[in-house]
């Protein structure tokens, strides 16, 4: 059987459209990061939010998964696994959907389009045997582990995963691990995280949150050194000012030396003599 996203027509359809002269859809892009953890009793699941178009998606009542790619890819590929789950739910009498027939799906349907359609996913959910995660590539591959991340900035958040994920974390911790990796997967760790954080959390009792972080966090660095302009009685020296991100006051040292008004080089100490 055909891939219902496959049809003969296209391509005549395509040359029309090329002889007409008619603009061709611009390619959307979410250029997101995806990163997922398993704790102690459950599993979480957590994406930047950009303004593109939505990076999560709900495929069944205990299923969801994190999505990044081309838009027009996701959005078909979802529609179609939610459709083929919804199909399989009615199929088995109305019994709870495992999370390892969206993964087959998802596999499926990827491998058979030999990778033309540009969707990474990344599917959790709970089920009889507890919680799951797949990670899904646009080729149609697939694997499960502790922790991951897929999207821009991967490598990024996997060092952070590395590093800080640990066997038996609690719910807290595990959202300030995958809070700090999306934020490292971004690449801005020196300065205030502006774009909200979306988290999807499943846990082992099949009670589920669905949040989005504020548009604010606070960024892993707590301090900035910065080098600012400081009039000393006739003199302008370089001070060196370590301040708080949240806007307290910080420390000074006078850290080089600069010109007197006579037009000279004075080496300024602390004590304020050259």
């Amino acid at each position: 059987m055909r891939c219902p996203l496959h049809a003969d027509h296209n391509g005549k359809k395509n040359s029309i459209i090329y002889i007409r002269k008619i603009p061709v859809p611009k390619i959307v892009v979410t250029d997101n990061i995806v990163v997922g953890i398993q704790y102690e009793c459950g599993v979480i699941i957590a994406t930047d939010v950009g303004p593109t178009i939505s990076n999560m998606y709900r495929l069944h009542d205990n299923i969801y998964a994190a999505v990044t790619g081309v838009g027009q890819d996701i959005c078909a590929v979802v529609s179609v696994i939610q459709s083929k789950l919804e199909m399989h739910h009615m199929t088995t009498n109305y019994r709870r959907v495992p999370v390892r027939c969206a993964n087959q799906m998802a596999k499926q349907l990827l491998h058979s389009q030999d990778g033309d359609l540009n969707v990474n996913l990344l599917i959790a959910g709970v089920d009889k045997y507890g919680t799951e995660m797949y990670s899904t590539r646009f080729d149609g591959s697939s694997d499960t582990a502790p922790f991951t991340a897929m999207g821009t900035g991967t490598m990024n958040a996997m060092s952070l995963l590395e590093t800080r994920w640990r066997t038996g974390l609690d719910e807290e911790t595990a959202r300030d691990v995958i809070r700090e990796a999306v934020i490292c997967g971004t690449g801005r760790v020196e300065g205030p995280f502006k774009s909200p954080i979306r988290l999807c959390i499943l846990r082992n009792d099949y009670s589920m949150l669905d949040e989005t972080i504020g548009s604010v966090v606070q960024p892993l660095r707590p301090f900035v050194s910065r080098v600012v302009p400081k009039i000393v009685g006739e003199r302008v020296v370089m001070v060196e000012s370590s301040t708080p991100e949240n806007g307290g006051s910080g420390e000074e040292s006078v850290v080089a030396k600069e010109k007197i008004n006579t037009g000279g080089l004075a080496k300024i100490d602390e004590g304020g003599d050259k």
